[in-house]
């Protein structure tokens, strides 16, 4: 996500780490159960435990928590341009949501379309944009722009 650089980081380490718990434990069940007795070598399995905790699994906390304070400061200055306001700050997310609604339809439309097609690497890139559109877009909505209620 270009709005937050650890973003990226914090998220592939995660996967990079359970890529690596895959491994270990398909190799824990390889060395156990498919391995004959005489060949076995039992220092795989712990070898690429801590190989999987001192690789991506360490870097996780510093990159996440460095995500978690740009998202944190995302909002704390958009929340400021609301004037700390809850009613602007509502206000403006839900006429963003409206103004968003074809793109809304868009996005489902192609979801549903992938899903037929079991292109399942798209769709989670669809589902990313969706995230993107509601939480991400949100425009600042000016009192005297709001509609009398």
């Amino acid at each position: 996500m270009d709005k937050f650089p650890n973003a990226d980081n914090c998220i592939d380490n995660i996967f990079a780490f359970l890529d690596d718990w895959t491994q270990y434990k398909n190799n824990y069940t390889f060395e156990n159960e498919h391995v004959a007795p005489a060949e076995k070598r039992f220092v795989y399995p712990p070898l690429n435990f801590t190989g999987m905790w001192a690789a991506e699994a360490s870097v996780i906390p510093g990159y996440c928590f460095a995500f978690g304070m740009e998202v944190w400061k995302w909002v704390d200055q958009l929340y400021e341009q609301m004037g700390r306001d809850f009613n602007t700050l509502l206000i403006s997310f839900l006429f963003t949501q409206m103004g968003n609604a074809a793109r809304f339809k868009t996005i489902i439309d192609a979801i549903q379309e992938n899903q037929k097609n079991q292109e399942f690497e798209l769709n989670m890139l669809r589902y990313g944009e969706l995230i993107h559109l509601i939480f991400l877009e949100v425009q600042v909505l000016d009192k005297r722009d709001a509609p009398l209620i």
